[in-house]
């Protein structure tokens, strides 16, 4: 290679390491940046589909007076009785909003013997978690845990990170939330009485506009996460009912 080869390589080397390098980022950004606006279109159509049906309904319960229905009140609308909700927001648009906002990771359902309370009694711990779900390193959570308490956990792979406790129904429900940017992560659990004995579920999802970006990241990590939890909580309360016993 001659000596203006070289300088020639010296010079637009960089260059074009520098456009491919400035691609790779624009496209990374790209596709967030998309998904997002996506999302927020879908999000300001559904409320304005849903303003126009609520208008059209009050133009219909106002034509419905103490007089009966007034044809010119309607806008020559075809007036249904207020038991009927003719302008109810279309099924299909809410789930195709639903769609675009939640991605379900992982869920696991159980029957079990072992009585509401004492299943939710270890959910209401967060200092325990870690000695029967095998995806928790460790967890801490601020005294008393109830609805809006925050904590830290620290999964096995992976950094720590804050969470909040969303939902809290004594002996039936409990949701732990931790935020994304853009999306959440919640982490849902369940114990109601069924005539099958006690059912137990357990539901990890992000919802958010940017759900289906991080479920492309992180997705692959949580697939078992819900059913490794509920089983290693059963196993728990199951050993310690052998050594009361």
């Amino acid at each position: 290679m001659d000596n203006g080869a070289i300088v020639y390589a010296f010079l637009f080397a960089p260059l074009i390491i520098g456009l491919v390098a400035g691609a790779a980022i624009a496209v990374m950004i790209a596709i967030p940046a998309a998904i997002l606006g996506f999302n927020v279109m879908v999000g300001v159509v559904i409320r304005s589909v849903a303003a126009y049906l609520r208008r059209r309904k009050e133009r219909v319960a106002t034509a419905n007076g103490a007089d009966g229905p007034d044809p010119e009140a309607s806008g020559g609308l075809r007036v249904a009785p207020k038991s009927q909700p003719m302008w109810d927001l279309p099924r299909e648009i809410l789930c195709a909003h639903t769609i675009c906002m939640i991605v379900e990771l992982s869920s696991a359902r159980a029957t079990t013997t072992h009585p509401p309370q004492a299943v939710f009694s270890r959910w209401a711990d967060p200092a325990t978690w870690a000695e029967w779900d095998p995806e928790v390193a460790w967890a801490t959570c601020s005294s008393p845990v109830e609805l809006g308490a925050r904590g830290r956990l620290k999964p096995a792979s992976g950094p720590a990170s804050s969470f909040t406790v969303s939902a809290f129904e004594a002996d039936r429900v409990f949701t732990n939330t931790a935020k994304l940017p853009g999306a959440k992560l919640v982490f849902e659990h369940h114990v109601a009485a069924t005539e099958d004995g006690i059912e137990v579920a357990v539901q990890i999802r992000l919802d958010g506009p940017m759900a289906k970006v991080w479920s492309a990241l992180m997705g692959a990590g949580l697939r078992d996460a819900a059913a490794s939890s509920l089983d290693g909580l059963l196993a728990h309360l199951d050993r310690s009912r052998t050594w009361q016993s």
